[in-house]
């Protein structure tokens, strides 16, 4: 699943980190603000903020299949390049593409 709405946003927030971090503050570390999508007070599940898609909705729990979205490939790579690498490659979205077809293939 592409996301790079969510891509672009988390990478603003990490470079206002990385400015923080040169100006002093002891910043010592970011998180998301979910792995999982997760079901709102006021939206339900109508707006998805995880890294992992869960497949649900209001009112059908579905098969709660969790599908890992670009955004978990690329953050996967911020955080092993310890937030130096922000970059949106074609190897994160491979990655997220081969994580999803090995859950696929898991539940079969």
């Amino acid at each position: 699943m592409r996301d790079g709405r969510r891509i672009a946003y988390l990478r603003k927030q990490i470079e206002q980190a990385r400015l923080a971090l040169a100006h002093g503050v002891p910043l010592i570390g970011y998180c998301t603000w979910s792995a999982f999508d997760l079901a709102s007070t006021q939206n339900g599940y109508q707006k998805r903020y995880g890294l992992i898609y869960v497949d649900r909705e209001d009112d059908d729990p579905k098969d709660c299949r969790r599908i890992p979205k670009l955004s978990y490939a690329w953050f996967q790579k911020v955080i092993a390049s310890s937030g130096q690498d922000l970059e949106l490659t074609e190897k994160s979205s491979n990655e997220s593409e081969s994580l999803k077809n090995q859950r696929t293939e898991d539940r079969k």
